[in-house]
């Protein structure tokens, strides 16, 4: 089957095989001399494989990262289509994520020549530009980080854990079985299997409380597995550990029943 053939073939066919898979297809036709092979493939795993190839990508994009400002990326369609990608970054909020339209690159171009065009023959490298919003452009992240599903989307004041009320605040609380010394958070004993020992960490940014994933073994939330960094409304579960604990976001409120 492996023949110059058919490798040119699947390398000709990839675009339109990811864009099946992004579309919720799981079956795949290969196709070699006058034969076809069917086989069940879907985008999860297909971005599991190659995640490893993105990485240096991903190293690039977060190397110009600014601390206390949220840097826009924008990947054309070709890219963003890619199996992913663009998740690896949507869930960081240091970043913006954006999809650019078909042909964007080229309609713009001349736009922004004063940017790179000195003179008649030289052209300077240019690795970013300040960010210009645009009605044309294909938002999928806000710069906020992702929320959590949630019957009533509120920020939480305090993390429930064994009932005791942490309050929410700047300063990160950590959840894990060694905490390092003067952290701030919860020492989880007793049944830790599956409990890092710096587990996670919960903290307020940007008006949102949000958990960061440290561990080894996954951080859940409402039964979802969190990938890197996600926002937590009043309400959610947090799951740590096999069966480890529990933990829920929640909000005080006043005498007069006021939040």
């Amino acid at each position: 089957m492996h023949t110059a053939a058919s490798e040119q073939w699947l390398y000709d066919t990839i675009p339109g095989i990811v864009e099946t898979l992004n579309a919720g297809a799981d079956n795949v036709v290969v196709s070699s001399a006058d034969k076809q092979y069917e086989t069940t493939l879907s985008a999860d795993t297909l971005a599991g494989a190659v995640a490893g190839l993105y990485q240096p990508v991903i190293n690039a994009i977060t190397a110009r990262e600014l601390a206390g400002e949220v840097t826009t990326v924008m990947f054309s369609a070709r890219v963003a289509n890619l199996p992913g990608l663009m998740a690896q970054l949507q869930h960081n909020p240091a970043f913006r994520v954006m999809q650019l339209p078909p042909l964007a690159v080229p309609k713009n171009i001349l736009q922004e020549s004063h940017a790179f065009v000195h003179d008649d023959e030289h052209l300077s490298l240019i690795l970013q530009r300040p960010w210009q919003a645009s009605p044309s452009l294909v938002t999928t992240d806000t710069g906020r980080i992702p929320s959590s599903p949630s019957r009533v989307a509120q920020a939480g004041t305090h993390v429930l854990v064994d009932a005791l009320a942490y309050p929410v605040s700047d300063e990160a609380l950590m959840l894990g079985t060694s905490l390092p010394a003067n952290q701030w958070g919860h020492q989880v004993s007793g049944v830790v299997k599956g409990i890092s020992r710096q587990h996670c960490l919960i903290s307020q940014r940007g008006g949102q409380v949000v958990i960061d994933d440290k561990s080894t073994y996954g951080t859940f939330v409402n039964g979802k597995r969190v990938s890197g960094s996600q926002a937590l409304n009043v309400g959610d579960r947090v799951q740590i550990g096999n069966p480890g604990i529990e933990v829920r976001i929640i909000r005080q409120v006043d005498s007069d029943g006021q939040a």
